[in-house]
């Protein structure tokens, strides 16, 4: 973040984890970052899915209230080109994002599909590295499951949704899940840019950890 080329930026860091000493590591780290970098600490909740819809909807009011046209959203783990902003902004869309590789390299956090599960739309997560091969070619495409991880929305989207956990809806779901479920009501399409694939430094067994340590 602190490579960005994107001439004015305003960096929020929500630091939710049970390690109050992280915040004061960050603010070391972006010591002498030349944007703005404002670091905040969100007390965890029961589950780590909970915490982060909490997170997600504390930046949703920073956004709103601070007169922002757009919030772009990237995760810890993931690492985009330095002008990834100015690239997705050049789409002029209302919600845009980039593609990342989950399983190992061998799976994109995305969805072409809605499945049915008890009565509620179900968007297929997993698909094959060989789609990118044979069907997307590098294009800008609608999708309708992209994750959080690297997106950019504008505000007046962002304004119609509310990050949530409904355990009734999918129980396994996610606060992104949830995210894109509710676009897609509301019918907002969401964009995928195939030209460029974002490095994602983590993993399932990362994952089976957390899991190990925390309840979801």
């Amino acid at each position: 973040m602190k490579a960005f080329t994107y001439p004015k930026l305003d960096i929020l860091i929500v630091d939710n984890s049970a390690d109050l000493r992280n915040v004061e590591r960050l603010k070391c780290l972006f010591k002498n970052c030349k944007h703005n970098v404002i670091i905040e600490y969100r007390t965890p909740l029961k589950t780590v899915r909970d915490t982060i819809a909490e997170c997600c909807n504390y930046i949703k009011d920073i956004v709103n209230t601070g007169g922002y046209d757009y919030w772009f959203s990237l995760e810890s783990d993931l690492f985009p080109p330095v002008n990834i902003i100015e690239h997705l902004l050049a789409y002029n869309k209302p919600v845009v994002l980039a593609p990342y590789f989950t399983e190992y390299k061998t799976v994109c956090l995305l969805s072409h599909e809605v499945h049915n599960c008890d009565g509620y739309p179900f968007l297929e997560q997993k698909l094959p590295l060989k789609v990118f091969v044979e069907d997307v070619k590098g294009q800008l495409k609608p999708v309708l499951q992209g994750g959080l991880g690297c997106v950019l929305v504008r505000n007046y989207v962002l304004k119609q949704v509310t990050f949530r956990i409904d355990r009734t809806e999918w129980e396994c779901g996610f606060h992104d899940y949830f995210f894109h479920a509710d676009l897609m009501r509301l019918q907002i399409t969401v964009w995928c840019d195939y030209s460029i694939f974002i490095e994602h430094i983590n993993s399932s067994k990362r994952w089976a950890y957390v899991e190990s340590k925390q309840k979801l």
